[in-house]
């Protein structure tokens, strides 16, 4: 029991033991944070932030931490600090999560990327913030950093939110006095600046104008009485100027004094004016330079009511009153400006000049508008020249503002004059560059792009485009970008997308060219289809309706919209537009090419003579240096020359484009022997292609030659030439593309010598080493039609069967069906015309079809006349007898066949009846029903068998009958004769 109690006292002092140490641990950490605490609420950062760096180090796990890193963060924020203390919010976003202040790090990541002038970026942030999370001093500061990151993007809308936002809050407590007059300041600026008159004097005469100190006081005040002023409430800001015109400030109360001048020449009141001139001149004769300043301000007031010579005049008292070497810039600066105003630019530059030469001290703005002046001339050399003293005497006087002006219009003189390097680094590659935000930013971007940065050009174009959302002409620039970079896709994406959010119709006329240029020469190489190419064609129609003259894309323009047209299959208006750009641009590089391909437009339309032309102009557009480009164009020159029987024309072209080392010379030497050929030449045709075989041995033409020398002597019948030729091919080329062709027309060249069994054989040949060749249904044609010519009759149908197996409905057409059939008859012993008969009888269905009958009837003729198989003959006439109600006439005219039947056999009283049925019936049908002669053959074949019967009177009458009835027949005739014999 002892052990067990010392033991439980052991255990219980070593718990003693470690809670203490915990303990300890923990008022270590928290009395050091809270020392850190003290001291950087006291504003001592440099050893504040060296007990959180201790905190941090030795209590790496304590509840504190989170907390420290963010207090750290802002001290070294405070202390200049900025991107190290931006990476330590970042830090402390990602791993320390748990500190109560993570909804502040945002605002403080706001500040930085403002201070680094970040604007976009800190206008993000500050949107994003929820307020509500924030106490109400870092709220304030957040919505005035908004406010203020809203005016650095030119977003006065954003900027006059949050500040209204701050200043009306009702539930907020009273703002620091830096705070609340930089809101005033911040406020009344922006009313002015956006005309809100009435909001403006709403802020002042709510404002407890005791408690302001004069620096605000005095430019609210001088704004309200401007807004007073804008309203026509005189009453109101009369009084406002009277007391602004005793200020201390020597700018406000000239300003006041010039507003109440103003106002006095507006009334037309000279004794007014002359008052106010003369309180002016009181109040600062003691100062000369404060007058001197009033006058200087009246001077530009009245200039830029655009009163020109009142206010020379004005700023004249100036220069009455200072010295030369004491005399603002800004007086010579108006003074110039009215003189360039109304025309004098020379005096405008020279009172600049000279006046230069005479200042002692600030002249970087009256330098900087000898630059600009030289802009406005287009003289690169001397704004250049200007820009340099200007950027120098600016950078000297801390005009920071100003210098970034100076260097963007630097840059553009340098960009215009080409050095677009040395811009560039005038301009710099900061986000923001100096100058005019839009046209500074435009220019970096084009830069950018001018050498070579790519990548970098096209973010500066999307992070202007952000800012400035509604310029079109900034997608039409990033647009240019995507096109040099052939970008075509991306081009289409971005027009669609301008198309969808502007009136594209306000658009200049040089920015509308360059959309639709851009779009129809992008749509032409997207183009998947004739309906593709046309819409693009019609496209870069709209764009040429619009192209400045002497544009460098209007040639290109004209160009793709003749090359769009002809890939449409539009080769009437292609042909019209390669002629265009070929007349008007005869010295650009695409001119060959808009020759050759408006030559081959005219060519689709069967216009040879113009093609011609083209062709041949293409020929002479070309360059030494290019002879394939030439041969090509001399080439097309005389295939086409020859189309029209320019035969000269022609063989003069193709002698130019054989004349060079080019792919085309082979090419052009065989067409010659075509010309040839179509001249009639033959035997010229075929030195030509011999020439071919000769001098380009190794070239595919070279063995198409060979065959086509065999081709023309085959076309003009000269059969023995033929064949030497198609032998000479084959033995030449024994592995020949065309070695098929030459079997099958040497067989016909044999079988028209009569030499069938060669033709045979050399049919059999091509079918039984060619099985692939588009001769092999002609061949088997052929060779079917040999075979029978010999009665072969087992070699044709085996020919004849085998073409139908493999071509079918091919071999169907040329007649080999009927041709097989016909021999199965013949070699069963038929005669080869009833054969055919009986194969057409079957095809027609038998005498169950009018077609079938006629057939069924001339069988049966040739089998009762020609045959000695006149019972199948017979049989005929009776199948065709069975549609005796159907069709008369070939029942008439198998009576009539039986009649003969009967006759043959000498069975007279038989044939007698089955003639005159046959006319009893053709009797009763319509005229063309049955054969015209047959009643009157039948009447005399009648008569006839009659009279062998010995039935002379029946003979005589049916020999009256036909007399009567068709005298003029020849059958008339010979039966009269036939009577008279049987006297």
């Amino acid at each position: 029991m002892k052990h067990k109690i010392l033991f439980s006292l052991g255990v219980l002092f070593s718990l003693s033991l470690v809670m203490g140490s915990y303990l300890y641990a923990q008022n270590s950490d928290r009395d050091l944070f809270l020392d850190a605490e003290a001291r950087f609420l006291g504003g001592n950062y440099p050893l504040a932030l060296e007990q959180y760096d201790e905190l941090i180090r030795k209590w790496p796990d304590s509840p504190y931490l989170g907390d420290a890193r963010y207090r750290r963060a802002i001290i070294l924020y405070k202390l200049g600090k900025h991107q190290d203390a931006y990476r330590a919010f970042e830090t402390i976003e990602r791993r320390y999560r748990s500190t109560k202040y993570l909804a502040y790090i945002p605002f403080w990541k706001a500040l930085i990327e403002y201070d680094a002038k970040e604007y976009s970026k800190a206008f993000q942030k500050l949107s994003s913030l929820s307020l509500n999370s924030l106490d109400e001093k870092t709220w304030q500061q957040a919505l005035l950093y908004k406010g203020r990151a809203a005016l650095a993007l030119d977003d006065t809308e954003q900027a006059l939110e949050a500040f209204e936002s701050l200043y009306k809050n009702p539930t907020q407590k009273p703002l620091d006095p830096e705070t609340e007059g930089s809101l005033l300041v911040y406020l009344s600026d922006l009313y002015s600046k956006l005309g809100k008159f009435e909001d403006q004097n709403r802020l002042w005469e709510a404002l407890p104008k005791d408690s302001l100190g004069a620096e605000i006081r005095e430019p609210l005040a001088l704004r309200s009485a401007e807004a007073y002023l804008a309203l026509q409430k005189s009453d109101k800001a009369i009084p406002l100027l009277e007391t602004l015109s005793t200020s201390t400030n020597p700018v406000i109360a000239g300003k006041a004094l010039q507003y109440l001048l103003s106002y006095e020449q507006k009334r037309g009141n000279d004794e007014g004016v002359a008052s106010v001139i003369i309180k002016a001149e009181n109040l600062l004769r003691g100062d000369p330079d404060a007058l001197a300043a009033f006058w200087t301000q009246v001077g530009a007031a009245t200039f830029y009511e655009g009163k020109l010579d009142l206010a020379r005049a004005y700023l004249l008292r100036v220069l009455a009153i200072v010295k030369s070497d004491a005399m603002s810039q800004d007086v010579p600066i108006y003074l110039a400006e009215i003189s360039w105003r109304q025309g004098d630019k020379q005096l405008a530059i020279k009172t600049l000049t000279d006046a230069e030469a005479q200042l002692k001290t600030e002249k970087a703005l009256l330098l900087s508008r000898l630059q600009w002046y030289a802009l406005q001339e287009g003289e690169w050399d001397e704004a250049i020249r200007f820009g340099q003293k200007a950027l120098t005497q600016a950078e000297k006087e801390g005009r920071e503002d100003l210098s970034l002006q100076v260097r963007s219009y630097l840059a553009y003189s340098l960009y215009r004059k080409n050095e677009y390097a040395q811009a560039l680094d005038v301009l710099g590659t900061d986000l923001v560059p100096p100058g005019p935000k839009e046209l500074a930013k435009r220019l970096q971007s084009r830069l950018l792009q001018r050498t070579g940065e790519s990548v970098a050009a096209l973010e500066s174009y999307n992070t202007l485009i952000q800012q400035n959302p509604a310029n079109p002409e900034l997608y039409i620039e990033r647009m240019n970008l995507l096109f040099e970079k052939a970008q075509y896709g991306q081009i289409l994406a971005s027009a669609q997308e301008l198309e969808s959010k502007f009136d594209l119709a306000k658009l200049s006329s040089p920015y509308r060219f360059g959309f639709l240029y851009m779009k129809g020469l992008s749509s032409a190489m997207m183009a998947g289809s004739a309906d593709a190419y046309s819409s693009a064609a019609d496209i870069l129609a709209k764009a040429l309706d619009l192209a400045p003259r002497g544009d460098r894309a209007l040639p290109w323009a004209l160009y793709y919209k003749g090359w769009a047209l002809y890939r449409s299959g539009r080769f009437t208006d292609a042909s019209v537009t390669f002629e265009q750009f070929a007349a008007q641009f005869p010295d650009h590089d695409q001119t060959y090419g808009a020759a050759y391909l408006g030559a081959w437009s005219y060519a689709r339309q069967g216009q040879y003579q113009k093609a011609a032309l083209l062709a041949q102009k293409a020929g002479d557009r070309v360059s030494a240096a290019n002879p394939e480009a030439m041969a090509r164009a001399r080439y097309l020159e005389g295939v086409l020359r020859s189309f029209y029987s320019d035969w000269t024309g022609a063989l003069k072209a193709l002698d130019q484009a054989a004349a060079v080392q080019t792919p085309y010379a082979v090419r052009a030497s065989f067409e010659k022997g075509n010309v040839y050929y179509r001249m009639g030449r033959i035997q010229d045709a075929d030195a030509a292609f011999a020439a071919v075989q000769r001098n380009y041995s190794q070239d595919p033409l070279a063995e198409a030659a060979a065959y086509r020398r065999g081709e023309l002597f085959y076309s003009t019948k000269q059969w023995k030439e033929a064949l030497d030729r198609f032998t000479q091919y084959r033995q030449s080329y024994q592995r020949g593309s065309k070695v098929d062709g030459a079997l099958y027309f040497s067989g016909s060249i044999q079988q028209e010598l009569s030499q069938i069994d060669s033709a045979i054989l050399l049919w059999e040949r091509l079918l039984r080493e060619y099985p692939s060749s588009t001769y092999r249904l002609p061949a088997m044609i052929a060779l079917e039609k040999a075979y029978w010519s010999k009665q072969d009759w087992e070699n044709a149908l085996r020919v004849g069967t085998n073409a139908m197996v493999e071509f079918g409905e091919a071999a169907k057409s040329a007649g080999l069906e009927d041709d097989v059939a016909t021999l199965r008859y013949l070699i069963s012993g038929m005669s080869e015309r009833a054969a055919r008969l009986q194969v057409q009888l079957v095809k027609q269905q038998g005498v169950t079809s009018a077609e079938g009958r006629k057939t069924a009837l001339e069988l049966a003729r040739y089998y009762i006349i020609e045959t000695s198989q006149r019972e199948a003959g017979l049989a005929l006439t009776d199948q065709v007898l069975a549609y005796r109600g159907e069709d008369g006439g070939a029942a008439a005219e198998a009576l009539y066949l039986k009649g003969e039947y009967y006759g043959l056999l000498e069975a007279w009283d038989k044939s007698a009846a089955a003639y005159l049925d046959s006319i009893d019936l053709a009797g009763t049908l319509k005229a063309g029903q049955a054969r015209q002669d047959l009643i009157p053959e039948a009447l005399f074949k009648a008569a006839r068998s009659t009279l062998r019967l010995g039935k002379t009177e029946s003979a005589r009458q049916l020999v009256a009958t036909l007399q009567k009835q068709y005298g003029s027949s020849p059958w008339a005739k010979q039966a009269e004769r036939l009577l008279e014999a049987a006297r």
